[in-house]
């Protein structure tokens, strides 16, 4: 594959993780109590998570 097109497939795949991180951290940011527990996660870790930035893993 052509340099300039591996280029842009590796753009396209990181925008698209990112993307998808920063979309499921404000969800997260929205749950209440009762779905984090039914999730398994505490609000002190969700806020965390929530809390990142999203290109952090």
């Amino acid at each position: 594959m052509p340099l300039l097109a591996t280029l842009a497939v590796r753009v396209a795949v990181t925008s698209s993780k990112w993307a998808t991180r920063y979309r499921t951290r404000l969800a997260l940011k929205d749950l209440d109590a009762h779905l984090l527990r039914d999730i398994g996660v505490t609000q002190e870790t969700a806020s965390i998570e929530a809390n990142k930035r999203f290109w952090r893993a």
